[in-house]
């Protein structure tokens, strides 16, 4: 196996709170650019709301024998609530898929590694939230970047930390590009997932609480440049090359 081969490991959600002296957060509101995925399951849940609230609405004033009339009104209200937030769903799921496509064919490519894992809320399905990747990447100025971009799924083992992904990148937002995530070598790995204290996402540089000490994080080996899972505190030897190293309780490698 190449000296790049990754090691899959399933975090629990935190806060992004880690990051490196100077750098710089592009394009990384709080939803990310929107995905297909989350767009058209909106169309589809919203879709099934203005039907049932339409359904129901029509069944109130209409001749159709056995249906109870004496609280006609309230049902034909309540049909219209539903009709009327099913279509406002449909509505924000085509704006996020509109808003994908346009920055899918605006925006500049990247490649980069997915570094930590974010809870989605703008989608559940089963109770459980999307699932949106904080992204680290080499911007133009050769300084590493930081941005958040949504996946569109709940399985969050579809994307390891430490992975290779590619996204697209504008002033509006930021997005990841369809099956974009490998294994594949970067030459400036080790300083993407080099675990500084920096900042935390979106705050002014130096304000952020530091991150969980029990939170694992994608670490490259000193050695080789592979991608390790490591806690904070504890030692490891990589796969790859076989050298032993630390990560300190404040995630400095040793």
């Amino acid at each position: 196996m190449s000296h790049h081969r990754r090691h899959h490991h399933r975090s629990s959600y935190r806060p992004l709170s880690a990051g490196y002296p100077g750098i710089g957060t592009e394009a990384s509101g709080a939803n990310g650019g929107g995905s297909i995925g989350e767009g058209v399951f909106m169309i589809i849940f919203g879709g099934i709301f203005f039907s049932v609230g339409a359904f129901v609405a029509w069944l109130m004033n209409s001749d159709v024998e056995g249906v109870v009339k004496e609280n006609a009104a309230i049902g034909t209200g309540a049909g219209i609530l539903f009709a009327v937030v099913g279509l406002a769903v449909i509505v924000c799921g085509i704006r996020s898929i509109v808003r994908y496509r346009k920055i899918l064919t605006e925006g500049r490519r990247y490649r980069g590694k997915i570094w930590q894992h974010e809870p989605d809320p703008s989608f559940y399905v089963n109770n459980r939230p999307g699932v949106m990747l904080v992204v680290h990447y080499m911007g133009d100025d050769g300084q590493p970047k930081e941005v958040q971009v949504k996946t569109g799924s709940v399985n969050e083992g579809k994307f390891p930390l430490g992975a290779t992904v590619e996204i697209a990148v504008t002033e509006n937002g930021a997005i990841l590009i369809p099956k974009s995530v490998s294994d594949t070598y970067l030459p400036e790995q080790e300083e993407l997932l080099k675990p500084v204290i920096g900042m935390t996402l979106g705050a002014p540089q130096g304000t952020g609480a530091t991150a969980g000490i029990g939170a694992a994080m994608a670490v490259a080996c000193p050695g080789c440049g592979a991608t390790v899972m490591m806690l904070p505190g504890s030692s490891v030897q990589c796969a790859s090359c076989g050298r032993q190293f630390s990560l300190t309780a404040d995630r400095m490698i040793v």
